[in-house]
């Protein structure tokens, strides 16, 4: 039940730059632009089929974490942009997790390790939420699980 993610599964990236992670497609690291932000609509607009969302925010049981058009994205974080019809459910499962796994993928084992691919942490209210890990999700959606 650990609440920290292993500095070893993530890339390294300065905090001034923006990380995109596309499903099945490359990753893009956008440097900052100084006195200027950049908003997700930005990346929806050169993508009209895509959603963006915060690679830390997915977790099982909530909504899926899809950023608004005028939404700003932050220094130093990762954010996936996700095919809109890879996405006929409102709140994120464990079944709906596949949805998200590439063509590539199904075809292959995903071997983790003795890594969980989940994070149990307190809630505001003191609920548990399980938290997906952004390198899970990473994994499932890349070409070949590389």
């Amino acid at each position: 039940m650990g609440n920290s993610i292993s500095p070893c599964c993530l890339p390294k990236m300065d905090d001034e730059s923006i990380k995109l992670f596309f499903w099945e497609g490359p990753t893009r690291i956008i440097a900052a632009r100084p006195g200027k932000a950049l908003l997700a609509g930005e990346i929806m607009f050169e993508f009209p089929d895509r959603i963006v969302c915060h690679a830390g925010s997915f977790y099982i049981g909530r909504p899926l974490p899809a950023l608004s058009l005028d939404q700003e994205l932050l220094s130093g974080e990762t954010y996936f942009v996700l095919p809109i019809e890879r996405f006929a459910f409102d709140v994120l499962s464990a079944a709906s997790l596949a949805s998200l796994s590439s063509n590539s993928i199904k075809k292959s084992k995903l071997n983790f390790g003795s890594c969980c691919p989940f994070d149990y942490i307190r809630g505001p209210d003191g609920e548990t939420l399980i938290r997906v890990l952004p390198e899970f999700l990473m994994k499932i959606m890349s070409i070949g699980g590389d």
